[in-house]
């Protein structure tokens, strides 16, 4: 799993330029919103009515 983890790190730091820059920083926000949208679907929020 290590050997995994640092494979995917170093992607990461290859493929996404500096995370401060403006297309980085957007394309990285848009894509935590999908996936917290995607996660609310399938385990929603106790007490939350849908």
């Amino acid at each position: 799993m290590p050997g995994i983890a640092r494979s995917i790190i170093r992607f990461t730091v290859n493929v996404i330029p500096d995370p401060d820059h403006a297309d980085t920083a957007g394309t990285l926000e848009a894509m935590r919103d999908e996936h917290l949208v995607l996660v609310h679907a399938v385990h929603p929020v106790p007490g939350a009515h849908r």
